[in-house]
């Protein structure tokens, strides 16, 4: 068993949370990791995500019912007080919002890639003026575009940055991949006999 095995109770405002499933990690080529979900800590009980039932308000048992393990990244020092307040607010205004059914498509990798290529004119056009930075609101969220979206409101993710950051172009793995997200601080599992897979993608980060 992994050595970082942490309490429920651990987790704390701005802990960003991803759910593995070995069932997709084995179905589907996208999703190589197992890590298909992303939620973040808004306070020591509640949780953000979106889900196919819409964003709502969860907690960490029901994630852990979803989910074969959850891990854990941890941004130290950046969720102050104002932060945490901004990341509360952004929550009840996006509460009840559909979830992006088209999240990672068929033209997510196609998306992601032309993301990338453009990434020097799109810093370029931000301070010149041209392109405006991402917004953080939008009608519909896929898991991880409301991760990346509450990072750029509460401004973890600066203005100058967010162009970079275009929420649409993020799956839960690449939030994994990104210490703009926080670094993992550990695992949080269903129960004590849970066997964290040796090739998991956090396995030796620690």
């Amino acid at each position: 068993m992994a050595s970082n095995i942490l309490n429920k109770d651990f987790i704390r405002g701005g802990d960003v949370l991803l759910g593995y499933s070995s069932e997709l990690r084995e179905k589907s080529a996208s999703i190589q990791s197992g890590y298909s979900h992303a939620a973040i800590c808004i306070s020591d009980s509640c949780i953000l995500e979106s889900s196919r039932t819409g964003v709502a308000i969860t907690n960490i048992d029901k994630l852990l019912e979803d989910y074969g393990h959850i891990a854990v990244l941890r941004s130290d020092g950046l969720w102050s007080e104002s932060r945490l307040k901004i990341l509360s607010e952004f929550a009840s205004e996006n509460v009840g919002k559909k979830f992006n059914h088209f999240g990672i498509g068929k033209k997510y990798e196609a998306r992601k890639k032309e993301h990338q290529n453009t990434a020097m004119k799109l810093v370029q056009g931000y301070f010149s003026g041209v392109v405006p930075p991402a917004p953080s609101d939008r009608e519909i969220y896929f898991c991880s575009e409301l991760i990346t979206s509450a990072f750029i409101r509460a401004k973890v993710i600066d203005e100058s940055a967010s162009v970079l950051f275009a929420p649409e172009t993020f799956s839960p793995e690449d939030i994994g991949k990104d210490k703009a997200f926080g670094f993992f601080v550990g695992y949080i599992i269903p129960y004590a006999e849970y066997k964290i897979p040796e090739n998991d993608m956090f396995e030796n980060s620690v």
